[in-house]
């Protein structure tokens, strides 16, 4: 019996690696879809902002419209349109969070832009609420509460930020670095969740359109817009 077990071991294991050969090959799963990155689509005006999951077009003050369109390639267009005189308004997008200690570069790439250019702002969660803002059940919010933000404007068609840029808070600067350390808010450390928004803005009209096109948002090189 041990013989024939010993004579028929080879076809055996033929036969195994035959059936091992015979089954398909699974294809990579597909990367995510585009926008899937991206938690809020928001307007905003003098009196607040709004927000929702998908992108919109919505009134602002004064008849002004703010919306956003996600492209098939991933690129967002934050567009403004009628805006009157002596008014502001803005188009965003706003990312998933991310634990601030692990952001070691941010890089913004635009396709186009004008009047004042887009800003990135980091949006903190300090009281670790998993949100930013406060809001009411239609989406309308306007106020940060114990949350707060540090931004960067640009007119350029890329903007990197790494822990040696200087950032602008209410009343101060401080650089990426610093703001880890926790130089300019103690209650902010590397494990404090934070949202990345984009935002295309035009203060005091004229010009009363224009818009933005984001191609590119990557942190650590990992492209939030084009998976």
């Amino acid at each position: 019996m041990a013989y024939a077990l010993r004579r028929f071991a080879p076809l055996v294991l033929l036969a195994a690696v035959a059936g091992a050969a015979c089954q398909p090959v699974k294809p990579p799963p597909p990367p995510p879809p585009p926008g899937s990155f991206i938690t809020y689509y928001l307007s905003d005006d003098s009196s607040g902002w709004v927000r929702s999951f998908l992108p919109h077009s919505r009134t602002l003050a004064g008849g002004a419209t703010g919306s956003q369109q996600l492209l098939a390639d991933g690129s967002v267009v934050l567009s403004l349109a009628n805006l009157a005189p002596a008014t502001n308004g803005g188009s965003s997008f706003i990312t998933v969070p991310l634990r601030l200690g692990d952001i070691q570069s941010i890089q913004l790439q635009l396709a186009s832009t004008c009047c004042e250019g887009v800003s990135v702002q980091l949006w903190f969660d300090i009281n670790g609420d998993s949100d930013f803002f406060k809001w009411d059940s239609n989406g309308n919010g306007g106020f940060l509460g114990p949350d707060d933000a540090a931004s960067i404007n640009t007119q350029a068609s890329s903007l990197l930020i790494d822990d040696t840029t200087t950032l602008h808070v209410v009343n101060n600067m401080f650089t990426l670095g610093q703001i880890k350390a926790g130089t300019w808010k103690p209650t902010i450390t590397p494990d404090t969740r934070v949202w990345i928004l984009v935002r295309f803005g035009i203060f005091n009209p004229p010009p009363n359109n224009g818009s933005a096109t984001v191609s590119a948002l990557r942190v650590n090189g990992f492209d939030l817009l084009v998976p």
